[in-house]
């Protein structure tokens, strides 16, 4: 991945996602319109585990 491309990390019901940022615990968090925040987890124990 480079800067400036895209790449599907998740899917949203009910609402529109509209920032990443991480939290203070280093995790991922997303703000979703109309008005909660979803934190990010992966698919499977090892799923962002480099290789």
């Amino acid at each position: 991945m480079v800067p400036g491309s895209r790449r599907e990390v998740m899917q949203v019901t009910n609402g529109r996602p509209v920032s990443l940022r991480l939290g203070p615990d280093g995790d991922l968090y997303v703000a979703v319109l109309p008005g909660r925040v979803v934190k990010l987890a992966p698919a499977a124990p090892d799923a962002g585990a480099l290789q």
